[in-house]
């Protein structure tokens, strides 16, 4: 995934529950799970266990260290990004809402994420959507219909 890397063990798939996402994630020093997004539909929650980390929000950025927990709400008041920035591997426990449509926003790279069919966490097959689109790109309603 490029820039991107992580461990997960994604235990809410294997207890088959629908209607939250959890489980553990290790990043190694230097990495991060995903870019600075925020999701329209499903709010966030971590717990971190063990290591040393940076959280970037809208209102700057924040070391982490274990036993801190932090909850990311719907909408663009709860973008985030993490980091590993300790020498040792950052372990937190992410719990998440699964619904579906979602539309996640990428402030840095103005990209939006559309997906329907599974919530972000979810099987990825099971999308009938499943777009990443900049908004540069975008057209008018009535472009190209008859």
């Amino acid at each position: 995934m490029g820039p991107f890397a992580s461990q997960r063990k994604r235990v809410a798939r294997a207890a088959c529950a629908r209607l939250l996402g959890y489980g553990l994630v290790r990043l190694q020093p230097g990495q991060r799970p995903c870019a600075y997004h925020f999701h329209h539909v499903n709010e966030e929650w971590f717990y971190v266990r063990s290591g040393y980390g940076r959280l970037r929000t809208a209102d700057g950025e924040w070391g982490l260290r274990p036993g801190d927990a932090f909850g990311c709400p719907a909408g663009a008041d709860g973008v985030h990004g993490l980091v590993n920035s300790g020498d040792t591997p950052l372990e937190y426990f992410a719990l998440s809402t699964m619904e579906e449509p979602e539309v996640v926003v990428y402030p840095d790279s103005d990209k939006v994420y559309a997906m329907v069919g599974a919530a972000p966490g979810g099987n990825p097959d099971a999308r009938s959507v499943d777009l990443i689109v900049r908004r540069r790109d975008a057209v008018a309603y009535e472009e190209g219909e008859p």
